[in-house]
């Protein structure tokens, strides 16, 4: 019981289905945008922005003592930019998207207190394929300062050393496989993938391979 939830969740809670973990509480959230769907001339946005509150105990990395509860907070924006296909309220949607992220929380308690990330995607670009995405994302993650002063204080003794950030670059298809069916492969590098990193670690190359069906 450490006092991280996340880790306590992946030692005392490997499968994710037990509610109840040592140190896990009670997450609330509450969000407000704007949502315009695409119409024949009218290009998609969404905006949305919210709060977040976990009251579960976090380890304090200043001080090392426990914390009861952490406050995070997010904003994102999707805009469609092209209309392949306007000609109808069916076909309104597809064509080329951006959007951007902003998500920060707590630094004392959170290893990655802040994440920025950029996307490109396009949604049915191809006439034969008129419900399939393909996407281009950045995602800059933020590790917390209160976390690598601790780390690097003792890095002379443990060989370990705290990274300022970690930077992950993807591309994805997703396709339509039958109804409500679809498939994903995507292709994604991280540099610095942990907060810490020991002399000579490397980067992560990861390959994506999931199938999204109802249940």
């Amino acid at each position: 019981r450490t006092g991280n939830p996340i880790y306590d969740n992946k030692i005392y809670n490997p499968a994710n289905l037990d509610f109840d973990v040592p140190n896990g509480g009670l997450l609330m959230m509450n969000e407000i945008g704007y949502k315009a769907a695409p119409l024949p001339g009218v290009h998609s946005t969404w905006i949305r922005g919210g709060l977040m509150w976990n009251d579960s105990n976090f380890n304090d990395f200043k001080t090392g003592e426990k914390q009861s509860g952490a406050l995070a907070g997010y904003l994102l924006a999707d805009y469609q930019f092209t209309q392949i296909d306007p000609s109808s309220v069916f076909t309104a949607y597809r064509g080329l998207y951006a959007g951007a992220s902003v998500m920060m929380g707590d630094e004392d308690v959170l290893p990655f207190f802040a994440s920025y990330e950029a996307r490109l995607y396009g949604i049915g670009l191809f006439d034969s394929r008129p419900q399939d995405m393909i996407s281009l994302s950045y995602t800059y993650n933020d590790i917390s300062n209160s976390l690598a002063d601790k780390v690097n204080h003792f890095s002379a003794i443990s060989g370990i050393f705290a990274n300022a950030a970690s930077q992950t670059a993807q591309v994805s298809y997703t396709a339509h496989v039958t109804d409500g069916v679809y498939g994903t492969l995507g292709l994604g590098y991280t540099l610095h993938p942990s907060a810490t990193q020991r002399q000579g670690d490397g980067n992560a190359l990861n390959v994506m391979l999931a199938l999204f069906m109802p249940l």
